[in-house]
């Protein structure tokens, strides 16, 4: 059995004829007829009969039928998958989940010409390097706290991989403007503890050393812990959710008001870095670049 005699039986069914279905496939029609009757003696089973109204499946063929259509449409979902690329824009890239990388991205593919084959992941640290090293995304931005920055060396070394700081901040507190905590100017660490936190599920940190280990253990306050996986759901779970917070990059205030949310300053976080990381061995391409530049203008309006 072939992808070939799966058609030709599709075909046959679609025109009821022998004769037409030859035409259609460019073929002899005996040389169709020979193929068919080796499907059938193959199978064990007739898949038409000949009637007034031409070739009618029978009941096995249209069983057959039935499967070989989803094969087909595979098939031909596969073969698009994989086939060359019309010229155009084309950028596949990995970044966490920052809305002013989101909005960079968005604002440089307004601008694109079509067409476009773009590829934009949110990932945690592990995972953007990963991509970026196996030539998953020919650019990826990691983020990562300074307590991390020893690791990320030595991972960047190990993967022969360059980067370039775009970014040094101290992240804030994401909340609810009726959150108990949203009338103060600086919120420490301990009054967290009562609150339940927001976190992305799917970020994986990298093992850190004794000392910073303990180190990290004292920025964890609380018990309460509400993980997700979709950086849209985050918002609404902050609105809704009594007391709920979140540590994010900080945000426009245009985007703070529409989502009814406020930022506030902990003076005890540590420093963040995002950093654009890609092979040292090399080039950049010109829409690479392109992107970067987009992220530091979105950046530099922040």
């Amino acid at each position: 059995m072939t992808l070939q005699q799966l058609r030709q039986v599709q075909q046959i069914a679609a025109t009821h004829s022998l004769s037409a279905a030859a035409r259609a496939l460019e073929m002899a029609q005996p040389n169709l007829s020979r193929s068919l009757k080796e499907l059938e003696k193959e199978l064990g089973v007739p898949l038409f009969r000949r009637t007034a109204r031409g070739m009618e499946l029978t009941a096995a063929g249209s069983q057959f039928l039935r499967y070989a259509a989803g094969i087909l449409t595979q098939m031909e979902e596969l073969q698009s998958l994989y086939a060359p690329q019309p010229e155009g824009f084309r950028l596949r890239i990995t970044v966490p989940r920052a809305t002013y990388i989101a909005d960079a991205f968005a604002a440089m593919l307004a601008d694109c010409p079509a067409p476009m084959n773009v590829q934009y992941r949110e990932a945690g640290l592990a995972d953007a390097l990963q991509d970026a090293a196996s030539g998953e995304s020919e650019l990826s931005i990691i983020r990562y706290q300074d307590i991390y920055q020893s690791w990320v060396d030595t991972q960047l070394a190990q993967n022969g991989l360059q980067s370039r700081v775009l970014r040094q901040y101290r992240m804030c507190l994401l909340m609810s403007e009726r959150h108990p905590l949203a009338g103060l100017a600086d919120i420490p660490y301990h009054l967290l503890g009562q609150y339940p936190q927001i976190l992305h599920g799917d970020v994986q940190l990298p093992v850190l050393e004794p000392e910073q280990r303990a180190r990290a253990a004292e920025l964890r306050v609380g018990e309460s812990r509400i993980y997700v996986y979709d950086r849209g759901s985050q918002f609404a779970l902050l609105r809704q959710v009594p007391g709920s917070y979140m540590w994010v990059s900080p945000l426009p205030a245009a985007e703070l008001a529409r989502q009814q949310l406020v930022q506030k300053p902990c003076a005890e976080a540590g420093l963040n870095r995002d950093a654009a990381i890609w092979p040292a061995a090399a080039e950049l391409s010109d829409n690479a670049r392109r992107f970067l530049a987009c992220v530091r203008q979105a950046e530099a309006l922040w």
